[in-house]
């Protein structure tokens, strides 16, 4: 099975639209710490909605997975490989994760399924980064 990535220019492109989508998770966040943890939003200009949030998050998981199915400069058969060494690797250890929060927080404890995908591309990102650095060295 061949699976077809996008050119090498979608990476910068991918990374343009996850960092645009991360913005207003970012505000937020400085939001809720700026403001206590209460919703005052009299005193507080940074407001975003729930739907807005939403919104941007889901742009910004569909950056990092164009970023994530761009090829590299340079796409032989060993960067394929590393490529499925990485997604292996990203499986097992997002399981443990998953397994593990349960333990630790008990059976209601459970992901959200933007923040299992985010932990699983970046995961994939963080460990094909290192892979193929190790690789060229």
């Amino acid at each position: 099975m061949k699976i077809q990535l996008l050119p090498n220019v979608f990476k910068k492109i991918g990374l343009l639209v996850y960092i645009g989508g991360a913005i207003p998770d970012f505000l937020k966040g400085y939001r809720e710490g700026y403001s206590g943890g209460s919703d005052d939003v009299i005193n507080n200009p940074l407001s975003i909605s729930d739907e807005t949030h939403f919104y941007m998050t889901t742009i910004s998981l569909v950056g990092i997975m164009i970023y994530a199915l761009s090829k590299e400069k340079i796409e032989d058969e060993y960067m394929k490989k590393l490529r499925l060494e990485s997604v292996t690797i990203t499986f097992v250890l997002s399981v443990f994760f998953v397994l593990v929060g349960t333990l630790i927080k008990g059976v209601d404890y459970c992901y959200g399924a933007d923040s299992l995908v985010e932990l699983q591309l970046l995961l994939f990102l963080i460990i094909f980064f290192f892979k193929k650095r190790s690789a060229l060295a």
